[in-house]
């Protein structure tokens, strides 16, 4: 039996170069909004919109109105409840009254 013997080829590798242009084009790509338009009737009071008015509604407003959060377009207009052009702890209390059944509507009908 004979030994196994290394192979006697050279191996070599060409030189690495830098590109000196882009391999491929950029590409612009566009991304749509994937949230489709709502038919539901907008429910003054609701400002985080899963459909009724409570607590959290709020505790939402009570959290814009000292700066904590903030609302877009829509969640401003429903939650001025009392329809003063503010967005206050007026509106936070009002829905805590409507909540605990105190009142049975907002100033601000839609």
């Amino acid at each position: 039996m004979t030994e196994p013997t290394e192979p006697t080829e050279e191996v070599t590798t060409a030189p690495v170069t830098e590109p000196t242009e882009p391999l491929t084009e950029p590409v612009e790509t566009t991304v749509e909004p994937t949230v489709e338009p709502t038919t539901e009737p907008l429910i003054i009071g609701d400002v985080n919109f899963d459909g009724t008015v409570d607590v959290m509604d709020a505790v939402m407003v009570q959290l814009y109105a000292t700066d904590n959060a903030s609302f877009d377009d829509t969640q401003k207009y429903a939650a001025d409840v009392n329809d003063d052009g503010n967005i206050d702890v007026l509106d936070a209390m009002d829905i805590q009254k409507y909540v605990s059944s105190k009142i049975t509507e907002f100033k601000k009908k839609s």
